[in-house]
């Protein structure tokens, strides 16, 4: 062996010894092993004495026989071969992915492939799954419509999601200062800049909305945009977002609200309308006979009428059509029961009211109960042609529960009363309607004065509802 060969065999032998990579020396002939390092038999699992004279081809280390063939090729063809990725099978079966650069040496008379072998697997895995975030981001932004950017201040260079870039309509390394400054339409210029400025030296929250034309097809969306600031590295990092078919769809919601509501506040007006005729009508009926009883009948019949007449009026002048506010109920039914009672004593109505919704499931029942529980105070409570207070009270408890009570300083009653009493039809229909309607309960207090109290779930109804 020349003096030469024998310097190469020494270099080959120190590296051998110092790498941390598997290297290998085969003859460029056969591909038969001459030589391999001490990484080699402790990655791969073979022996020294185990591989000698053998091809990685008979040892089945190749997992793509193809790879190997093109390998070979290569090097035949150049000399040298650099970072050529191949998947390798170790002794016990498994399989590794390795980054392989090879060079031809002549050693003596027979050339050789001297071979190094980087165990890349895990940098490979990590790359894998690095790509499938990637790509599953770029899906998701391109679902949700979203996109993200970095304006670096320090060396005036964006960068930008592929998000942005669809959003934007401009190519991703087209991403610029003056590109995205271009985008939105000139009458926001200012909103941004003002949003920017206030973000970076007042720490403002950046939170808008503005319009764009996109590039690409000029086609005018709607954006909505939020940003933090990272003094500490001088960046501005924010996220865009396409609200556009949100915008539609919310213009086309509130109009279809807008119609709806409409169509509630004229049912309702209708409603009260055809409730004053059978009223109107009940008045008339009262001239056919003019005895107590069957006036005080009518009377009470078109009372009950024109309780429900005025949910219905009441929930027509009402923001939300759905509720009613006892605040603003209870002076009316109040009035309506003075009108509708032209002699007697002056009663002195008390309104302790809360803050308090009803839902017209709630509310109509309600309004029946209360005309009939006034008009038995402002009959039963006082002497005949004297009148008294009269209190009405509306509370409404944390866990949804209402309470309406009302109650008089009259006579009251006696222990021995019965709240059902067969000549008390109005009673008895208040307990009726609470217990089967509002499924609630009820609490009679009977001296001093009279206190008539029902209880129920507001919740329960709206569920219902």
């Amino acid at each position: 062996m020349k003096d030469n060969d024998i310097g190469s065999l020494r270099l080959i032998k120190s590296v051998f010894s110092a790498s941390p990579d598997i290297i290998t020396v085969t003859l460029l002939t056969d591909g038969k092993l001459i030589d391999v390092n001490e990484e080699f038999e402790s990655r791969t699992g073979y022996t020294r004495d185990g591989v000698m004279g053998k091809s990685s081809l008979a040892l089945k280390m190749w997992v793509d026989v193809d790879r190997r063939d093109e390998f070979r090729s290569l090097l035949t063809r150049d000399g040298v071969i650099r970072d050529f990725k191949a998947r390798l099978r170790h002794a016990d079966g498994e399989v590794r992915e390795y980054q392989l650069s090879a060079s031809v040496v002549k050693l003596g008379d027979d050339p050789t492939i001297v071979t190094i072998f980087r165990d890349i697997t895990e940098a490979a895995l990590a790359e894998e799954r690095l790509g499938k975030s990637a790509f599953l981001l770029e899906r998701a932004e391109e679902i949700a419509k979203i996109g993200s950017w970095e304006f670096d201040y320090a060396t005036k260079v964006v960068t930008g999601s592929e998000g942005s870039a669809r959003i934007y309509g401009v190519p991703r390394d087209h991403l610029t200062v003056a590109t995205i400054e271009g985008v939105p339409l000139p009458e926001y210029r200012q909103l941004l800049n003002t949003a920017r400025d206030d973000l970076i030296l007042h720490g403002k929250p950046y939170d808008i909305e503005f319009r764009i034309r996109r590039q690409n097809d000029g086609e005018v969306l709607d954006i909505h945009s939020k940003a933090l600031w990272d003094g500490s590295r001088k960046r501005l990092f924010g996220i865009i977002r396409d609200i556009t078919e949100e915008k539609k769809a919310e213009a086309g919601l509130k109009e279809a609200i807008a119609t709806r509501d409409a169509l509630i506040r004229e049912l309702y007006h209708r409603i009260n309308n055809t409730l004053q005729t059978i009223i109107s009508l009940m008045v008339l009926e009262q001239s056919r006979d003019p005895s107590r009883d069957y006036q005080d009948l009518i009377r009470r019949m078109a009372s009950r009428v024109q309780a429900i007449a005025q949910v219905h009026e009441s929930l027509y002048e009402s923001r939300s059509l759905s509720r009613i506010d006892l605040k603003e109920f209870f002076p009316r039914l109040i009035n309506l029961m003075k009108e509708s009672r032209t002699s007697g004593g002056a009663f002195d109505f008390q309104l302790d009211v809360d803050t308090v919704g009803l839902n017209i499931d709630a509310a109509v029942p309600c309004g029946i109960m209360l005309v009939e529980l006034l008009d038995n105070a402002m009959i039963h409570a006082y002497p005949t042609g004297r009148g008294g207070p009269i209190r009405l009270s509306a509370r409404k408890s944390h866990d949804g529960f209402v309470s309406i009570t009302v109650s008089d300083q009259g006579k009251g009653a006696g222990e021995d009363f019965d709240d059902l009493p067969p000549n008390r039809l109005g009673l008895r229909l208040v307990r009726e309607i609470v217990e089967s309607q509002l499924r609630g309960t009820i609490e009679v207090r009977k001296t001093p004065g009279f206190g008539y109290t029902f209880r129920f779930s507001d919740e329960y109804l709206e569920e219902r509802v």
